[in-house]
């Protein structure tokens, strides 16, 4: 069968035209996944350390359990993600009924010229179990959490946006709560760092 030339070249035509389009799809395609890959890669990842050298400060009784005592901590901060643990001086375990140990991190994400974001998190071991809470003091909200312990660790993790942070002051504080019959026996407390903040630092 003979085809007429002019219906030979709209063929053409169209074929080049759907090969066109079908290599700049694919470009494209190239291009949206180098982006999204490069953009899903973490650009921010810090970890810090800090460590106590101090004593564990007794205002009640004589005595309290080894894990009050904060031995050291480490922060991790990833794009969208702050971990923290905590090493304690003893053995995490049950407590007496009347007996509470309370950890308390305090996290101050800031940029060069303002505070951005504070959070708490407190984790909690009293006759119930062990218990932990992630707050956004800023906006008082409660954030998703991962909480746990191993051994004499504390774990603590949750999704956090930290776009524009480039440092956080962070410490830790325990304190050790005995109780008889209502009135308070026993108390005691400790501060890593002994004085102020430690800070990690974010790559800009």
């Amino acid at each position: 069968m003979v085809v007429p030339s002019g219906k030979l070249v709209s063929k053409r035509f169209r074929v080049a035209a759907v090969a066109v389009v079908v290599v700049a799809v694919l470009v494209v395609a190239v291009i949206l996944y180098d982006f999204s890959s490069g953009s899903s890669s973490s650009a921010i990842s810090a970890n810090g350390q800090l460590s106590n050298a101090g004593e564990v400060l007794v205002s009640e009784g004589s005595t309290y359990p080894a894990i009050v005592h904060v031995i050291r901590g480490s922060l991790n901060a990833t794009d969208n993600s702050i971990s923290a643990s905590v090493v304690v001086g003893g053995v995490i375990s049950s407590v007496a009924g009347q007996e509470n140990v309370q950890w308390t991190l305090l996290l101050i994400l800031q940029n060069q010229t303002a505070t951005l974001e504070t959070y708490t998190v407190n984790l909690e071991l009293n006759s119930s179990g062990f218990f932990g809470e992630w707050n956004n003091v800023t906006t008082g909200e409660v954030v998703p959490c991962n909480v746990s312990y191993v051994g004499s660790s504390l774990f603590a993790q949750a999704n956090v946006d930290l776009g524009g942070v480039t440092q956080i002051e962070w410490n830790v504080n325990s304190v050790y709560q005995s109780y008889s019959d209502g009135a308070l026996v026993a108390y005691a407390s400790d501060t890593a760092p002994d004085v102020g903040f430690a800070t990690l630092n974010l790559p800009s």
